[in-house]
Formats: structure tokens, sequence, C-alpha cells
């Protein structure tokens, strides 16, 4: 129910911004929600339901299944009879007659989802349909939504209709006076209020309440939209819990209604496949509220639309891109547990939050590279250490975790992610973890054990005491080792001193080549784009074949795959982020730290025609210490070192990083696409299946490579 309620308010923005500007609005997530829930277990097939549960962040039919019938078993139940809230729930389903029928699919929809199953003539009687959807709509919402579907929105071509309808009357829990004490909390530029509903003698499970969110300024209400859509979590942590006094108490009564074609806004959010209505309406007074709503979702024969020219969408990255590495989690690898993927999705959001401070401090408009899977793997070594309770927690706050055996468990799936597959024809890929604890310090049996075999980490007893520059010397010879040489001095001078208490570290290499290489031949010099108005000449590799690229608004992302051999158990892919506007890498940067399960949610899933397509070659190295900017992400008493590199040519991309923390207390349509990087752009290279974020970078200038 979580996640429906995260997409709920990212949906809220989404509309919310897309109406006509100074606008009233009204709208039901949850009515759209039962309609695409219904349409994911319909005869679509694989396409649509996988758009939907995507959309709806759920890994199957299954689990929105229990999702509806929680809302129908629960929230959807009429308590009014024993003084509770009116409510009521109906849903519809119109089908062709020439589409046959599966008896399994008929008891589904008439037992499960409660829903009126009407075979119909779309062929014949289309307008007849229209009319007879719209009018069970009017009687289910009290006769306040009429002629949900428009004139011609129903044609010959129609297949089916999917409808819900909702209504729903409260009481206030008091009578409305002009009293003072409220529910209602001050945050920062903004208020809550919350006004509760009267609830039934037997309604125990449930507790409905009206909410009003305040911005503190008469013009801050995009501003609060944009913070209560891109907020994870935003209206559990923002719930007035008692009574407060006011000096001044008003609301207006209102009464307002909207309706809207929800397709556009579907679609900018990977739902490509239908068409949906939707109209609501609500009044609120003295007495209580009342509000209705209903949803129309379908395919409803736009044929013409379908015949339009296909779009050509140039790509061409000639300014400040991001890229990554991934391997792409389906949910059909069985021994990672719905709990793992929930903490991984945590640490894909923490790899976000992180590169975010990053690209706008150490490395702001410099090309970089680093591994959030590297620093994940390292923090988890450090929490499960002894004695290290207050680092322990503030670890667990940083990467969001609940306990260190969410940890492990974030660990262990990563440890999957990490096995080497060059000996099936996959990538190369090797990591190795290291402790250095200083002598002073006792290590326990369990302890060894948990680092020796669990975590497979070297473990050490050194004497930093009077050896701390020879203790330093060892790990920088140590991360040397396990990244082929390519990472040297990964500890400067100075940072490992007679104060240190102990030293992790974790060393990370991949190596993959493309699933299609790129042919040399094609490889030709061009102008990349610098943001200071200036241009390099760089060698960019070309290709005429059809590539994974999807456009988004504002920008656009592609991926490509490394090749996988006999690994089916996992798939690398390499992706890349490029801005529309050659000045757009911070603000696509920002928007990817802030929108909850981006990654997840901008993934190209069909190859599609490209007109003119190119990135660049390129080689860099970064490095980069990253104490002070822990220390404002919570994270004190440690200093972080990292350094990485990677390099992708026509034949695939070799990428390393290695990482040392140091503590102690001195320290539809075919479409052709253009794709050409010539300008700055952002990266990560990913583990899909897992959504482990193994490294992230942004190129502003290709031919600088240190």
């Amino acid at each position: 129910m979580k996640n429906q309620t995260d997409v709920a308010m990212i949906l809220s923005g989404h509309v919310l911004s897309s109406a006509p500007k100074d606008s009233n609005v009204i709208f039901s997530p949850a009515s759209i929600n039962s309609a695409i829930t219904m349409h994911a277990a319909g005869p679509e097939g694989d396409l649509v339901s996988g758009q939907i549960l995507s959309f709806l962040r759920s890994s199957s039919i299954n689990e929105l299944k229990t999702v509806f019938r929680e809302l129908a078993s629960v929230v959807y139940a009429d308590r009014s009879a024993t003084g509770g809230p009116k409510i009521t729930a109906a849903n519809g389903l119109w089908i062709d007659k020439s589409l046959p029928t599966d008896p399994k699919f008929k008891d589904l929809f008439e037992n499960f989802f409660k829903a009126v199953y009407v075979p119909v003539d779309f062929r014949s009687e289309a307008e007849e349909v229209r009319k007879e959807v719209n009018s069970w709509v009017e009687h289910h919402t009290n006769n306040l939504i009429k002629d949900l579907l428009p004139d011609g929105s129903v044609t010959s071509l129609t297949n089916k209709i999917y409808a819900n309808a909702l209504y729903f009357k409260g009481a206030w829990k008091r009578p409305f006076e002009n009293y003072e004490n409220q529910y209602v909390r001050a945050y920062d530029g903004f208020k809550v209020l919350r006004l509760p509903y009267r609830r039934g003698s037997d309604d125990t499970n449930r507790k409905f309440s009206m909410y009003f969110y305040l911005p503190d300024k008469k013009d801050g209400l995009d501003d609060l939209l944009e913070k209560l859509a891109s907020t994870p979590g935003f209206l559990d942590s923002h719930i007035p819990t008692y009574r407060d006094e006011l000096e001044k108490f008003r609301i207006p009564k209102f009464k307002i209604e909207f309706g809207f074609s929800v397709t556009s806004v579907l679609d900018r959010l990977g739902l490509r496949s239908m068409s949906m209505y939707h109209k609501a309406c609500v009044e609120i007074d003295e007495e209580g509220a009342e509000a209705t709503a209903a949803t129309a979702d379908g395919d409803y024969g736009c044929s013409l639309e379908l015949e339009e020219p296909p779009k050509k969408i140039d790509f061409v990255a000639d300014h400040p891109f991001l890229f990554l590495i991934r391997e792409e989690k389906t949910g059909t690898v069985l021994f990672v547990e719905m709990e793992d993927k929930g903490a991984m999705k945590k640490q894909n959001e923490v790899a976000m939050i992180l590169s975010r401070h990053l690209f706008s401090t150490v490395a702001k408009h410099s090309n970089n590279v680093f591994s959030p899977a590297s620093i994940t793997a390292m923090f988890t070594m450090m929490a499960s250490a002894p004695g290290s309770s207050l680092i322990s927690d503030q670890i667990l706050s940083f990467l969001r975790s609940s306990s260190i055996d969410e940890l492990n468990s974030v660990f262990r799936v990563i440890t999957t992610v990490f096995a080497d597959g060059r000996n099936i024809g996959g990538p190369t890929i090797k990591v190795a973890n290291g402790a250095w604890i200083d002598q002073s310090f006792s290590i326990d049996s369990s302890s060894k054990n948990l680092f020796e075999n669990f975590f497979k980490a070297f473990l050490a007893s050194v004497d930093f005491k009077s050896k701390a520059e020879e203790v330093r010397i060892n790990v920088n010879s140590w991360a040397s080792r396990h990244t082929n040489g390519l990472i040297k001095d990964l500890l400067p001078h100075g940072s490992v001193t007679s104060e240190t208490i102990w030293i992790y570290g974790t060393a990370l290499y991949f190596k993959g080549a493309w699933e299609e290489k790129f042919h040399k031949s094609m490889t030709k010099d061009r102008d990349f784009h610098l943001l200071n108005g200036t241009s390099v000449s760089m060698s960019f590799m070309s290709s005429y074949k059809d590539q994974y690229i999807e456009a988004y608004d504002g920008f656009k992302v592609l991926k490509l795959p490394f090749r996988q051999g006999d690994d089916t158990s996992r798939s690398f892919s390499m992706h890349f982020y490029l801005p529309d506007e050659k000045d757009g890498f911070d603000n696509l940067v920002e928007k990817m730290a802030s929108s909850v399960g981006f990654l997840d949610s901008h993934i190209p899933s069909q190859k599609v025609k490209v007109g003119e397509f190119g990135i660049p070659k390129f080689k860099i190295e970064f490095g980069f210490s990253a104490s002070r900017a822990f220390n404002r992400l919570g994270l004190d008493e440690m200093a972080l070192y990292q350094k990485a590199c990677v390099e992708i040519d026509e034949e695939g991309a070799e990428a390393i990083a290695a990482t040392a923390v140091v503590g102690g207390f001195g320290c539809a349509f075919v479409k052709r696409i253009d794709f050409v990087a010539d300008h700055p752009f952002l990266f990560m290279i990913r583990e899909d299946k897992t959504g482990t974020v193994l490294f992230v970078g942004q190129i502003f200038d290709p031919s600088y490579s240190s």
C-alpha cells in the first residue's frame, strides 16, 4: 500500500501541473488505480501488464490484486448504517462480442473485482455503448458525474472499456463550529490541517480524515506540490497527531468539478497502451464532505492517431550527460525475496542522493565517476563491526536501513551481482574487501568469522601507533593489486596517522563487451560542446542499428546491453542520460535524485530506429575525499577516499573503483531517433535485476582523462 501512496503522489504532481494554470482540480488516484488494476488483469498480454506493474511499482499481478482486495474489503466497505461514511465502489467491463471469452477471465471480473461484465457490439453500436457506460457511471455516483465518455471517444474500433465509479460522503467527527482547537501542525514552509470524519459504531479498522495543505506563501503552492510529489513517504511523515490552539481558524466552503483525459499524463509516466477519461467532484460545508469520481480506461479506437507519421527524435549527446552500468532485475530471480527488493530500492535512492551531492560539490561541472555499490558494501562491513554502535546508527540512517540484518541482506544480493561471469561468456567482475584493525582492539572469533566467511574480507591486525605509513602503503598496494594496477595511491600522504584505529576497503573491477560491438570504420571525429561555449574534437562511435532509446520530458535515455553469454541470472547494461538542453545537466541530476524510483521507471524497453546516432569514446579517472561531504550527510568521525576510472570504446567498457574509509581521532510508433552524445552527459553502471548501481559519472569534457 505504501508504494501505491507514493505512486498517487507522483500522479498528483503530474495531473496538477498539467491542469490549466490557477484552475481548481479534483481527481481520485484510488479510482484510477482500480481501473488500471483491472486492465492489468485483462487479456492484453505482457506488454500492457508490464507497463502497469512498473507504473504501480508492483512485482506481480497477484500483488496488485492483494492491494485491490484490501481496498475493497476495508477502505470501500460501507458503514453508513452504523453512523460511518457512506462509501460505494462499482466496477465494470464492456468487452466486444467478437473477442474470445475465457470463463476464468469472466469469473475473475465478476467474482473477484465484483464488476459487471457486459459483452457488447462496438462494431455497430459504439454510440449506444458509450451512452450505456455514461448512464452506469451516473447511477453509481449519485447522479453527480455525467457524460464521462465524450462524443467520439468510443468507435467501431473499440474493443474494451474498464470503468470504476467511487462515491464518498462523510460527516465531520465534530459539528463544524467556530472553535480554535484543531489537529494542525506547522512545517517548513507550510501547515497541515486534519479534519476527522465520524466513524461507525462497528468501524474499527478505518479512520477517514480530510487533509488541507496550506503553503505559508500565497504563491507557494507549486513549491509545496513539488515537495509533496518528490519526497518519499511525505504523507505519512506529515500527519498532525494532536490538537493545537489556533488564534484564527477559517476554511472556505466549496464545490468543484473537474474532468480530463488522463491519457497524456499516463503516457509521460510510461503507460502508452491505453486511453483514459476521468471526472470527479467534491463539496464541503459545515456538515461534512461529499466526493465522487469515475474513471473509464480502455482502447477507444483512436485509429487516426496511429496513422500520423512517426515523430523523429534527435539524440545528440553534445552536452553534459550521466551514465550507469546496470544488471536488469525483473523479479523473476527467485532467490531474491521481497524485502531484499525493497532494501535494494532504498540503496538506489541513496545512490542518487549521493550522486547529486558529489556532482554539486567536489565534482561540480567536471568529469566524474564513482561507485555507489562499492561504498554500500564497505559501509555494511563497518556497521557490522564489533563495538561500533554509534557508527552503525549513523550508517543505518544514511543508508535508510532499519537494521544490520537488512544491510547484510543487501550485501548478499550485491554479492550475487559481483560474481565473475567471464567463464560463461559474461562480463569479468572482481571484488575484494579488506579491514585493517589496530592491534589494540581484540577481534573475537565470531567477528573474524563474519569478516572472513560472510564478507570474504582480508582481515589484518596492524600497528597504527608506530607503523601508520607502512600500513598506508600496504593498503594502497592491496587496492592496486585488486584493480589490475589501475588504481594507485588511493590513500594520500597524511591520511593514516598514529591516531587511526581502523581502515575498511573495497576494490571493484568490471569489464564487459557490448552485445553488439561498434564498427571502428564508423568512428568519426566531431565536436563535443562544453558549458563555457567552446568545443573539443572527439572520436564518436556510431551505428545504423536499432537501439534501446526512450525520450522523456526534458531528456533521453540510451541503454547499451553487455554480452551475457550463458549468464541467464543477470543482465548488465550501460545507461546514458542525455538532457535535451545543453545546459540541462544540473536539472536532470536534481530530477533523478528527488524522484522516487527514477531509475526503474526510466528504462528503455524496446529498440527503435535511429537517424543520427553517436556517443564519444572516453577514458576518465576521478578521485575524491568525501569526509566533509559525508559529515554533511550525517556520517561523522570518518574520512572516505575513493578513486575510480572508466573507459569505453567500440568493444565495450572497463570500469574500476577502490574505496577506503579511515576512522580514528584525527580525521507503439516506429520511431527514428538521433543519438549523438556530443555534449555533456550523465552515466551509470548498474546491475538491473537487483538495481545495484555500480558506478555513476558525468562527462563534461571527454578529452580530459584525469
